[in-house]
C-alpha cells in the first residue's frame, strides 16, 4: 500500500495533521491568555465609573419622584372661566335673534304672497 504525501512538503498526510492540530492549540492558547492587569485595572475604573453614574441618576429621579407625587391640573383663572360664560351667553343670544329674524322674514314673505294671492282674486273677479 502505498503511503499518500503532501504535494508541498513530501511529507506523509498524517504529520501534516499533528502539525495543523498543534498550530491550532498555540493558537487558541494565544487567544484564551489571561488579561493583563492593566486592562483589569482600566475595567474595574470604568465600572466603578458607570456604577457612580447609576447612583446619581437613580438619586435625581427619587428626587424628582418626590417633588412630582401626583400630576395636578392646572387651575383655570376663575375670571378666564366667567369671560368665557359671558362670551357664551352672547352668541346664545345672538343665534335666538338671528332665529326670530329669519323666522320673522319668513313669516313677512308669507304675508306678501297671501297679500298678492287676495289682490289676483280680486282683481279676477
Amino acid at each position: 500500500m502505498k503511503r499518500m504525501t503532501n504535494q508541498i512538503f513530501g511529507k506523509p498526510i498524517r504529520d501534516c495533521r499533528r502539525g495543523l492540530q498543534i498550530s491550532l492549540i498555540g493558537a487558541m492558547l494565544t487567544i484564551i491568555q489571561p488579561i493583563p492587569a492593566e486592562a483589569q485595572d482600566t475595567n474595574g475604573e470604568i465600572i466603578k465609573q458607570l456604577q457612580k453614574r447609576i447612583e446619581e441618576l437613580e438619586q435625581k429621579v427619587k428626587s424628582l419622584e418626590t417633588g412630582k407625587e401626583a400630576p395636578q391640573r392646572q387651575e383655570v383663572p376663575s375670571q378666564h372661566v366667567a369671560d368665557l360664560e359671558q362670551k357664551v351667553k352672547v352668541l346664545e343670544r345672538n343665534r335666538e335673534l338671528d332665529a326670530e329674524a329669519a323666522e320673522a322674514k319668513a313669516g313677512a314673505g308669507r304675508e306678501k304672497a297671501r297679500r298678492c294671492a287676495k289682490e289676483k282674486g280680486e282683481g279676477q273677479g
